[in-house]
């Protein structure tokens, strides 16, 4: 997965709470928490990675409704890049 890349535009909240910083997309249901902003941001990518592949390259034969409305909003939101 490394090697793969994904762009996009999002809205991504990143909010620092004493020890703990908190990043929110609603858009895409992500909500996630780190040390450090590295670390945050690191995270974010992961989540981002495993929905695309979970989601935005399955056949839609193979997805629930729900699955297929996240599957949408990640291909309005990202499209595959080098």
């Amino acid at each position: 997965m490394s090697d793969h890349v994904v762009k996009g535009k999002f809205t991504l909240t990143i909010e620092g709470h004493g020890d703990i910083c908190t990043a929110r997309c609603g858009s895409l249901n992500i909500d996630v928490h780190a040390r450090t902003v590295e670390e945050l941001l690191g995270t974010v990518k992961e989540d981002i990675d495993a929905l695309w592949f979970s989601y935005a390259l399955a056949d839609d034969n193979e997805l629930t409704l729900d699955a297929q409305e996240v599957k949408r909003k990640l291909l309005e939101t990202f499209e595959e890049g080098a």
